[in-house]
């Protein structure tokens, strides 16, 4: 009898895309979430402002979950990944403007706009979650599922782990302007990624995938 192949899902092209896209997305986010910390506590220098960087994501990630359910259970994954992950790019996009010398007005006096960026890339995030999640049965079939949410697993731990080390030694060796053009580029070559993934209607609700299905 033959044993599974362990490479079954990554043999499809689309699923490939799809985690490398992850891999990128959640590299950035973890590089983001280090230095924006180093960068808020060297302008405040107060402890409490580290945490208000938490509760400023979580809270409209937390306020848009439930919706963001529903959005992806009625609209295209691919266009809702698309537009959450095209607003990251902007939001990353202004964390390295703030650290040119033409966006730096906008901190002098204080971090607003940094929780304000922070806020904005929470919402994204909030509907990214669930349109991924939603995405990923229709790009491997359904014999296939159990490999790729190992796969998908195992990608999004290597990077959730190795994201903050990358942001940490870019940050302590190049600089933050240096690891905001990281994250940046992290998050354009996710949406690329995405933008190559062919387009996927919705499944008939009856026929939806799940984890639950046998």
């Amino acid at each position: 009898m033959l044993s599974p192949d362990p490479y079954a899902a990554l043999r499809i092209r689309d699923f490939r895309l799809f985690i490398l896209s992850r891999l990128f997305i959640t590299l950035a986010i973890q590089i983001q979430g280090v230095v924006v910390g180093w960068q808020i506590y060297e302008l405040t220098k107060d402890p409490l402002s580290l945490g208000l960087i938490g509760l400023a994501e979580a809270i409209p990630a937390i306020t848009v979950s439930l919706y963001a359910g529903h959005i992806a259970d009625i609209v295209e994954r691919k266009k809702i990944i698309i537009w959450c992950v095209t607003l990251l790019a902007f939001c990353s996009a202004a964390l390295l403007y703030f650290t040119t010398n033409l966006g730096a007005f906008l901190i002098q006096n204080g971090t607003l706009a940094i929780y304000a960026v922070i806020f904005v890339s929470g919402i994204a995030r909030g509907f990214l979650s669930p349109a991924n999640f939603s995405l990923m049965p229709q790009l491997v079939d359904r014999s296939l599922y159990q490999n790729a949410i190992t796969w998908n697993s195992t990608i999004w731990e290597s990077a959730s782990v190795g994201g903050p080390m990358i942001g940490g030694l870019i940050y302590g060796f190049f600089g933050i302007t240096a690891a905001y053009t990281a994250d940046a580029l992290l998050v354009v070559s996710a949406l690329f990624c995405y933008l190559t993934i062919p387009n996927r209607p919705l499944p008939p609700a009856s026929r939806e995938q799940g984890i639950t299905e046998k």
